[in-house]
């Protein structure tokens, strides 16, 4: 009896004591299930390598006669600043009845030669097109035209055709040829229809004529 008596003080002074504690409790008990290893995620296998993109007709200058099938002049490279990528075209045409009538190799060089005395690097527009339809390179595609007026020139195409239609109709070829080199100038820069203006569209002005802007505006559409 005094053996049980003697046993349980002892227990209760230890107690007292704190040897009993018990490690703190965490703030937020610790509910989660330990950690379970998965396996490791299957490797993705490389992709194959692609495909050098088709090279489109655009890049192809078979379609048009060069600068070099016209003049010897030199673009003034200190006038000029590099072409961005272009993101819009806008149509021109060149607003002179006689020069639908004027040999065309002659009449790029008589615009030339305005341009630059105009303190222009050279001829304002990347391409212009005849009336029977020939397409001939203006300014360099790598040089930002003067075409649409300052900053409107930035990434824009300019393509003149030779005439005035804001009194007469646009013939048959030259209309067909202005598709074509809408056609291939989208395709070339993946630009959408609704990309391509007439100059009017930049500026208060005719151009390029009533007759001109509704072809414009049927490209524009899908037509």
């Amino acid at each position: 009896m005094m053996r049980a008596v003697l046993v349980l003080v002892l227990a209760a002074a230890i107690a007292a004591s704190g040897c009993l504690r018990q490690a703190p409790a965490p703030e937020r008990p610790n509910t989660a299930p330990p950690p379970v290893a998965l396996p490791a995620a299957p490797v993705a296998p490389a992709p194959a390598p692609a495909l050098p993109a088709k090279p489109v007709d655009a890049e192809d200058n078979s379609w048009y006669q060069p600068r070099s099938a016209w003049t010897t002049s030199a673009v003034e490279q200190d006038a000029t600043e590099p072409m961005a990528r272009p993101y819009r075209i806008t149509v021109h045409h060149s607003g002179e009845p006689g020069d639908a009538k004027a040999e065309p190799k002659e009449l790029m060089r008589t615009f030339e030669r305005n341009h630059k005395n105009r303190g222009w690097a050279s001829i304002g527009y990347h391409f212009l097109i005849t009336r029977d339809g020939r397409v001939f390179e203006g300014r360099p595609l790598r040089y930002q035209g003067a075409h649409a007026g300052g900053d409107n020139n930035i990434g824009n195409i300019g393509v003149c055709l030779i005439g005035d239609y804001e009194h007469s109709q646009v013939p048959k070829a030259q209309r067909e040829a202005l598709i074509d080199v809408l056609d291939r100038l989208t395709r070339r820069y993946k630009l959408s229809r609704s990309s391509v203006y007439g100059h009017r569209n930049f500026k208060t002005t005719d151009c390029p004529g009533r007759y001109l802007m509704r072809v414009v505006e049927d490209f524009r559409a899908g037509n």
